[in-house]
């Protein structure tokens, strides 16, 4: 966050917690909390009105050029999460466990790799298993090894990386279960998703963290879950369609080159379509604004 941002919340009476490591953090969480004098501190985070999840960067001149995703949510279990997080930072320390949310340094990429390795054991188990991952890059070794691991068991994986992705995909008996896809169009795909499962099995989550080191070991950054069912269709109706532009869409083959595809009779530019998606649910929310006013 900005120098004068900061002035700016500060000046309005909200702590601030900073990153560690002199390097900051991806993540941005803000706890909203009723005042009841009744209530002690800890009461009422676990009891907050809801904690807003902007999982991205902030960076002057461009956040509005950015593609990202956000949440609001008023989820207790999540709060005390929050809880936990904010105390450690302001001890100038980082939480080496915790419940609901993925957060590095500590409990990040060992949460991915697990949830990595229940897939696994699904598809050796004949069971329905997928991973789905959105990101900005691909360079976590460990994880890149597991996802290889989950390749060979069978488990269907599909990843949309806009930047640097160190896995090769379709290589023969290793990572031919893997899909990789870049979209580069309008606007900055910078929304991290990872999905875990099918069906009613499936985690879901939003996250500040890209599979890189400094972000899964270095940083402080954080992954939510998302438990509100509609929500996680909606997500998902996100992450599926990006999967399907084949008009800014590339595909990695297993030579790093990225081409064209074309899966329909028309070119699908996902950017376009979830704009207009926006558009039109907005345009659909002002008569109902307008009947309240009268």
């Amino acid at each position: 966050m900005g120098g004068r941002w900061r002035a700016v919340v500060a000046g309005g009476g909200a702590g601030l917690a900073n990153g560690l490591f002199g390097g900051g953090g991806g993540m941005v969480f803000l706890p909203i909390m009723a005042k009841d004098p009744a209530l002690s501190p800890r009461q009422l985070y676990a009891s907050c009105v809801g904690v807003i999840f902007p999982v991205c960067t902030v960076s002057a001149g461009i956040y509005f050029l950015r593609a990202d995703l956000s949440l609001l949510t008023a989820n207790r279990d999540i709060g005390t999460d929050v809880d936990k997080v904010f105390r450690s930072l302001l001890m100038g320390e980082t939480v080496s466990h915790i419940e609901h949310l993925m957060v590095a340094p500590h409990c990040l990429q060992n949460k991915v790799l697990a949830l990595i390795e229940d897939e696994i054991e699904k598809a050796k188990h004949g069971r329905p298993s997928y991973i789905g991952v959105k990101l900005n890059s691909l360079t976590d070794k460990d994880i890149i090894e597991k996802l290889i691991d989950a390749s060979e068991a069978g488990v269907k994986i599909e990843l949309i990386i806009r930047g640097i992705c160190c896995l090769v995909p379709a290589v023969p008996e290793l990572t031919e279960n893997i899909t990789v896809i870049s979209v580069v169009g309008r606007f900055l795909e910078h929304s991290r998703i990872y999905r875990f499962g099918v069906g009613e099995e499936e985690k879901v989550y939003i996250s500040s963290a890209d599979f890189m080191t400094r972000n899964t070991l270095r940083r402080v950054e954080v992954a939510v879950p998302i438990y509100d069912l509609a929500i996680k269709k909606q997500i998902c109706h996100i992450f599926d369609t990006v999967l399907a532009d084949d008009a800014k869409g590339k595909m990695q083959t297993r030579n790093r080159e990225y081409i064209d595809r074309m899966l329909g009779e028309k070119k699908l530019d996902a950017q376009e379509v979830l704009y207009e998606e926006a558009y039109r649910a907005i345009n659909r929310e002002e008569p109902e604004k307008e009947e309240e006013t009268e």
